[in-house]
Order: structure tokens, then sequence, then C-alpha cells
């Protein structure tokens, strides 16, 4: 199943009302920072599956075969990580609950990925990473988008 999390505004009003009418479930995200939002996402789908993944809106590269690769390694691993070539990451997915894994991160910087993996480690999980992607976090990351479709 997938979810799409938007934010509370009206653009997200309009956005929710075009993804039902194209069959897609949508759901508000609950106030708060990036982790807790991130946390309540992975909470409520743990709900419904034993596995979860997160995706951001701002990474072209994803595939089909990242994503099932996210979700096997979650056969394996408690979290599953998809680097982003910055710093950050552009995936990750969980098969529990893993609160303190979003507490007090730097959020948007270059030191996310390492933190994580760091809090990863204190907190005695295992886990996977992915082949690093790019994502697109500000106008200078647009640079490399246009030759992405080149070839299409």
């Amino acid at each position: 199943d997938v979810t799409v999390w938007v934010d509370g505004t009206p653009i997200a009003d309009d956005l929710r009302t075009r993804l039902e009418h194209r069959g897609l479930a949508s759901a508000v995200q609950c106030p708060g920072d990036l982790g807790v939002r991130m946390q309540h996402a992975i909470g409520e789908g743990l709900r419904r599956a034993e596995r979860v993944v997160l995706i951001g809106s701002d990474c072209p590269e994803y595939s089909a075969a990242f994503i099932d690769a996210a979700f096997a390694a979650l056969d394996e691993r408690d979290i599953v990580i998809g680097p982003a070539v910055d710093g950050g990451y552009v995936l990750i997915g969980a098969r529990g609950p893993c609160p303190a894994l979003f507490d007090d991160m730097p959020w948007s910087t270059p030191h996310l990925l390492a933190a994580t993996r760091a809090r990863i480690a204190r907190l005695g999980l295992r886990h996977a990473e992915l082949a690093p992607l790019r994502d697109i976090d500000d106008v200078d990351d647009l640079a490399w988008f246009p030759a992405l479709h080149a070839g299409s």
C-alpha cells in the first residue's frame, strides 16, 4: 500500500483531492519537526504492515527496483537507508517502531547520514544501506537533472 503524506496547507488539500481521484491514499502529517513527522508516518504504517519505507519527494532517481530493494533489506535488517550523495538520505525504512532514531537529528545538513548511522549503532539496531542517490535540496542541485533525462 502507498500513502502520500502531505502537510496541512491549502495547496496540500488540493493535492489530496487529486490523489484521491486517482485512487491513491493520502494523510496529513502531524505537527512537529521532520523527525516527529517521520516517526508518526512509520508508526501509522506499521499499524497496517510489517515493513514501512519512507521516501521524500525530492529524489527523481528513485526506481521501482530501488524501493523493492529497500523492502527486501528489511527482511534481514531492522532499518534500511537510501543515502543521498550530499550526506543525508533519500529513503529510510523500518520493520518496527524506532522513535529514538529520529529525535534531535541534524536535519537538512550533510551530517544527517553519519548521525543516523551512529544512532542506529547506539540503539543496537542492524541496518542495510542502498546505493547513494542524488536529491534536489536547492537550485544548485538542479544542474545534474537534465542529464538524468537526456536519454529518454
